[in-house]
């Protein structure tokens, strides 16, 4: 057997995408083969040699992670309340405050880190949207040109 081949794919296969979106739940790759029916060879090729299925998992990572930040910060809030209460009452002891301070401000630095690296991928879709509209109005331009040479 030789090495899967990928055409240059424009579209994924409904089976590619059930694969990206088990992929993404963070099913391992030999179970998602086994579930769809193929080699894990072939869904590593899809994995390493197909940019359009590598961003389909990408994209079920962020569901599942905004999920579960969601959560989080839904927690946080709460969470908020009953250490402002720790911290304000005078019977708390001095490292139960300490300790609820730092774990507050590593929850904000998480937070932080998290919106920064979302501003950066909003920014590489909204380069990468624009590439595509250059090289696909580039193809246009080189199928004009040809068709106008053949004439």
């Amino acid at each position: 057997m030789g090495r899967p081949q990928l055409p240059n794919l424009t579209k994924l296969s409904p089976r590619m995408v059930e694969a990206a979106k088990l992929l993404g739940e963070g099913k391992q790759a030999r179970d998602v083969a086994q579930a769809l029916g193929i080699r894990e060879a072939t869904l590593s090729a899809w994995r390493n040699k197909c940019p359009i299925f590598h961003a389909e998992v990408l994209s079920h990572y962020a569901e599942k992670y905004d999920v579960s930040v969601a959560r989080t910060m839904d927690l946080a809030t709460a969470s908020l309340g009953v250490l402002a209460k720790l911290m304000a009452n005078p019977d708390t002891p001095p490292a139960t405050k300490c300790a609820a301070a730092l774990g507050t401000l590593n929850h904000q630095m998480r937070i932080l880190e998290y919106q920064t690296r979302v501003q950066h991928q909003k920014k590489l879709q909204e380069r990468l949207d624009r590439l595509e509209i250059a090289q696909a109005q580039t193809i246009e331009a080189d199928v004009y040109l040809s068709e106008a040479k053949q004439a």
